[in-house]
């Protein structure tokens, strides 16, 4: 994987320009986030490239991951067979696994789900095929629940007319309860994977901490109505750890991500995120770190051009003297680094904006370019920073559909290039 991303990084010459690499936390990355790092620091030193700052956490799996925590509590595999269900904890902790039979058994049967189709027909409902769960995607388990609860009475009709009695009884009204009790619990998660799997701009990469905080406070409100020795509480508490262990973890990529969107700023650390000095002065630090960069770089461009300027002579003559005036004072080093300085404090001391009706972040920047320029060219760059691997997951697995057996003989070449205008034409 590593020599694979090094052959793009060398053939589009991008070796000074990749600032995140979102991945998920499976051990193939972590090595490849090694060789890449110990390629940077052969052929190209001078990028700073490493992975405490560059890689970027896939928010959708870690919440995959702590969604699973809680799943695991409700999904203990049994075999109906030998199920009795006299023992209460038994029955929560495998109600899911029950469901999830209960629905296979349904989507396995055309008998079944003839019942079911009719019996929604009686009841005036539109007829929907219950959804299975996959081991892979826990939002599969939260979209298998929801249609279950929404059809549990015509399901249960439909059984009860197949007359099969150990599928009548795998199902009880306390079951039904622990489910929803798990849909609530699960529904800021799903609400959450919902927002980062999108394919636009509602999920920029300065949303990232907002998002764990409000999905960590979530979960501390749901264990709270918990007794500490029920097992979902010791899902919900694994879960939160689960969060808060790569909260704690993050690139400081994400706090200057942060910082760029005029909603937050630094009174959302400490007023909203809550916290602490040391970690507000961290983050702080970042960001007027890479601002000085940005801003070195922009007086390093001015200082090119107005050189590239004084070679052409003939150019110079057709300015006015109005113009070269501007000229020179826009090349003047100390106007430059006051004007940068003053942008800085002017942007934070400014008021927050309005969330419900400031414009898409990306267009506030566009919109403000020329009264922060240097704030703006680091807004260019870290909110275009992926914080999912979501949309690489979907243009890999979109590939089956261009691929076909009818289609087997394309090229690399043109495959790659139909998946690109796949997914950059609007």
């Amino acid at each position: 994987m590593a020599t694979a991303l090094i052959e793009v990084i060398e053939e589009f010459e991008i070796a000074d320009k990749l600032l995140g690499v979102p991945a998920d936390n499976a051990s193939n990355n972590t090595t490849m986030m090694q060789e890449l790092e110990g390629y940077f620091n052969k052929q190209h030193p001078q990028a700073g490239f490493s992975i405490f700052w560059n890689q970027i956490e896939c928010m959708s799996h870690v919440i995959n991951l702590g969604a699973k925590e809680i799943i695991k509590q409700f999904d203990n595999k049994i075999d109906l067979e030998t199920y009795d269900g006299s023992d209460s904890r038994d029955r929560m902790s495998s109600a899911l696994c029950r469901l999830s039979i209960v629905v296979r058994k349904i989507r396995d049967s055309p008998k079944l789900r003839r019942l079911l189709k009719t019996c929604c027909g009686e009841k005036g409902m539109k007829y929907s095929v219950p959804i299975i769960d996959v081991d892979t995607r826990w939002n599969s388990c939260y979209d298998m629940l929801k249609r279950a609860i929404a059809y549990k009475d015509l399901m249960a009709d439909a059984v009860y007319c197949y007359k099969d009695k150990s599928l009548i009884s795998t199902l009880l009204d306390d079951d039904w309860v622990s489910l929803e009790r798990l849909i609530s619990i699960l529904e800021p998660l799903k609400e959450i994977t919902l927002m980062t799997s999108k394919n636009s701009s509602s999920f920029a990469i300065s949303n990232v901490f907002p998002f764990y905080s409000y999905c960590i406070e979530m979960l501390k409100e749901a264990m709270v109505q918990c007794k500490p020795d029920e097992d979902v509480h010791i899902g919900i508490e694994a879960a939160v750890q689960k969060l808060i262990h790569y909260y704690d973890n993050m690139s400081p990529i994400i706090g200057i991500a942060l910082l760029l969107n005029p909603c937050y700023k630094k009174e959302f650390l400490t007023e909203s995120l809550g916290w602490e000095k040391d970690w507000v002065d961290n983050t702080v630090e970042s960001f007027y770190s890479s601002f000085e960069f940005y801003k070195d770089k922009r007086f390093r461009n001015e200082n090119d051009a107005s050189v590239e300027q004084h070679k052409d002579g003939g150019a110079e003559k057709k300015l006015s003297g109005f113009n070269k005036f501007l000229k020179r004072k826009r090349s003047n080093t100390n106007t430059v680094y006051a004007n940068a300085e003053e942008e800085y404090f002017r942007y934070f001391n400014a008021p927050c904006a309005d969330p419900e009706s400031s414009p898409n972040i990306l267009d506030y920047w566009k919109a403000n370019e020329s009264y922060f320029p240097v704030l703006s060219a680091m807004a260019r760059d870290y909110l275009s920073v992926q914080a999912s691997s979501v949309p690489a997951e979907r243009a890999f697995s979109s590939g089956t559909d261009l691929v076909t057996p009818n289609r087997c003989s394309l090229t690399g070449t043109t495959i790659e290039m139909v998946q690109f205008l796949k997914f950059n034409l609007e």
